[in-house]
């Protein structure tokens, strides 16, 4: 892995992780702003509200720009499990339908 990639990660120097499915070591910029949030819930409740969902639509827009979408067409999720479920329980379904997956979903 180049260098420059392993430095984003706190694990790279004791592990190889290969399990990305699920749970895996996130980068070290993601925790230390999990951190910095929950840092600021802590020491301010919801005051800093406003400034957290400025932060969120940011991000929206980024990842809209890296998708080659529009801020609107971006949601975030818990993960892709609630994701896929959202998606499917919002569909019209009509009889007869079904959504094809392979055998160990």
């Amino acid at each position: 892995m180049n260098e420059s990639l392993r430095s984003l990660f706190s694990h790279t120097g004791r592990i190889v992780y290969l399990n990305h499915a699920a749970i895996s070591p996130p980068p070290i910029k993601t925790i230390e702003a999990v951190s910095a949030q929950m840092r600021d819930v802590a020491e301010n409740g919801s005051l800093n509200y406003r400034k957290w969902v400025a932060v969120r639509e940011r991000a929206r827009k980024l990842a809209a720009g890296m998708l080659g979408a529009q801020p609107r067409q971006v949601a975030f999720m818990r993960n892709t499990s609630d994701a896929l479920s959202t998606v499917a329980n919002g569909l019209n379904w009509r009889e007869g339908e079904n959504i094809v997956t392979f055998r160990r979903e």
